[in-house]
């Protein structure tokens, strides 16, 4: 059973816990409503502007309330879009100047561009100096810093102003550079504004060689992408060009085709422009009453389209006053939602307090399980460390064994041979020449002998000490072949390296290999050792100028197949470069 004492500070924990993680609670359904809010669709927002505006300033002053500067910001910037549309021009140059502030506190250059070029853009027909003076902060912006998603709706939204402005070549740049960053990340939805962008630009200007495979080429991206919507915009503008250059059967066909699609999917201002285009070319063609009934049925659209903007706006006084009475009864359900969440709450926090107290306990056994798992290691780190010690002493046994005993009879066999050549006459020529064998067969296991005892008093082999050993060889080797000029050029910076004493016996014994065939094989007059580093990578080239041999045909010795075999134990590669009378080169790489 619990101590009372015990009781107590368990009901303080959990009451500190209530007033701690509640509003955690709270925040995170507050951010998701802002998120959801400043995240619809632009055909969402401006498509009740009036209604949706004190959303938009509630969820300002609740993500102030939470701190949620993001939140924020975004709310500011799509209150001003919807005061823009208001036709309240104060306010949204004031509520953007708002964002921008805050945008650039939190340092979001991506917005900051948008909403620059965007006030520029919404400001086009009120003044267009100042319009140009807020689009080319935007395009400066992200421009400097690279931001091509925004770029790509600033360099068109830019061409317009210039367009406006009647500077061709100004608005032909920038839609030309929209064109091009849209085409470089695939924007295929994008792509069809801008060819369309250029192509109304050459037809403004009645060049209509230049507009019409722009118009061609936005239509065969719509027509792939079933874009029926902007296929009739696109029909729509290259029917007014085959108008213009009196290629009427083209442009009437076009025009059916739109006035059908349109009708058909009540795209009521697309069936409308369809119908007036197309009560011109039957007026062109002295067709007074088809035109005629052309332009009732662009009437009857014209009628339609204002119904709708009736029907919208009673609509959204309907909803206004529905709103108001959901308000009080969402008000009510508030409060009794309200007590049950605070029980919920209180719930959920009895069982994170469980939950913590349970992960407490499990976290204290694991620290001790920790514990004991260091000491284990500990233990098994300095036994380690004795076998080790053992392995060295051994080694060292071994290696002195070696030396004394084996070294001590191979000097023995060579002092025998050169006293049984000096001390007796012999005239025996193939016993003097076996002689000689044993004798040099001798010295090179005495060398070799060496060499293995210099490894297995290694622990590590630094690149020095391996640089030394091959001198030492190539020192040897030059007094039996005297007319081998030799160039051996290891790179300082290559000293630091240091190697295991298995990899660095292996790489000794594969350079030695490469320079014994070199020197008995190749009849080579210079042979070069060179070492780089480059990329963790050690480079070794061992290259002579002798007579080389055919790769295609040699058949590879237990020396060539050794220093391949070796050189994949130690994980690197080997690579032979040669051809008959052009020497040899072989590569050597070798991760560090």
């Amino acid at each position: 059973m619990c101590h009372r004492g015990q009781v107590k500070k368990i009901i303080k924990v959990l009451g500190w816990l209530c007033i701690t993680l509640g509003p955690f609670l709270h925040f995170g359904q507050t951010r998701k409503y802002i998120d959801s809010l400043n995240h619809l669709s632009f055909e969402q927002k401006i498509k009740n502007p009036k209604q949706l505006l004190p959303y938009y300033k509630s969820a300002i002053q609740k993500a102030q309330n939470i701190n949620y500067a993001k939140g924020q910001w975004e709310a500011y910037a799509n209150a001003s879009l919807l005061y823009y549309y208001l036709g309240k021009y104060d306010l949204e140059l004031q509520y953007a100047r708002v964002a921008l502030k805050g945008f650039e506190q939190e340092n979001n250059l991506d917005y900051q561009a948008y909403l620059w070029g965007e006030i520029g853009y919404r400001m086009k027909r009120r003044n267009l100096k100042e319009a140009e003076r807020y689009m080319q902060k935007g395009i400066r912006l992200a421009e400097t810093h690279q931001l091509k998603q925004p770029l790509m709706a600033l360099y068109d939204n830019y061409g317009v102003l210039k367009e406006m402005q009647r500077q061709w070549d100004s608005a032909h740049f920038f839609y030309t550079q929209g064109l091009t960053l849209k085409s470089k990340f695939r924007d295929r939805s994008g792509i069809p504004y801008s060819l369309n962008n250029l192509g109304g630009l050459y037809l403004l200007q009645k060049k209509w060689d230049k507009a019409q495979p722009y118009f061609e080429k936005a239509i065969a991206i719509r027509q792939s992408m079933g874009d029926t919507v902007g296929l009739c915009e696109s029909y729509l503008t290259l029917s007014d060009l085959y108008l213009q250059q009196q290629q009427m059967s083209k442009a009437k066909r076009l025009l059916d085709w739109v006035v059908k699609i349109a009708s058909q999917k009540q795209l009521l201002q697309l069936a409308q422009s369809a119908y007036m285009q197309r009560a011109s070319w039957f007026e062109r063609n002295q067709m007074g009453m088809a035109s005629a009934q052309d332009l009732q049925q662009a009437i009857a659209y014209q009628q339609r389209l204002a119904q709708k903007e009736t029907r919208d706006k009673v609509a959204e006084l309907e909803i206004f006053y529905q709103t108001q009475e959901k308000e009080k009864e969402l008000l009510e359900q508030r409060i009794v939602i309200q007590e049950r969440n605070t029980w919920l709450l209180l719930a959920s926090v009895l069982l994170g307090a469980m939950g913590l107290i349970g992960f407490l306990i499990y976290r204290q056994q694991q620290l001790k399980n920790r514990a004991q798992q260091q000491a284990f290691a500990l233990e098994k780190a300095i036994a380690k460390i004795e076998t080790q010690n053992q392995l060295h002493d051994q080694r060292l046994a071994i290696s002195r064994d070696l030396h004394d005993n084996i070294g001590a009879q191979l000097t023995f066999i060579i002092s025998s041979v050169e006293t049984l050549k000096f001390g007796f006459s012999l005239t025996d020529s193939l016993l003097l020449h076996q002689l000689d064998k044993i004798a040099t067969f001798s010295k090179i296991t005495i060398r070799e002998l060496r060499d293995t005892i210099w490894a297995m008093n290694q622990e590590h082999i630094s690149m020095h000490d391996l640089k030394a050993r091959l001198v030492n060889f190539i020192e040897q080797a030059k007094q039996t072949s005297d007319s081998i000029a030799f160039n051996f050029n290891f790179l300082e910076s290559n000293s630091t390296l240091v190697f295991s004493a298995l990899t660095g016996v292996n790489l000794y014994r594969i350079i030695q290999e490469a320079l014994h065939n070199a020197i008995k094989y190749a009849q080579a007059t210079e042979i070069h050792v060179v070492t780089t580093l480059d990329n963790q990578r050690l480079h070794v080239e061992i290259r002579d100028n002798g007579k080389g041999f055919d790769l295609e045909n040699v058949n590879f010795g237990n020396g060539l197949h050794n220093m391949r075999k070796r050189m994949e134990e130690i994980g690197g590669n080997l690579e032979i470069k040669t051809l008959t009378n052009h020497g040899t080169q072989i590569l050597l790489q070798l991760p560090v």
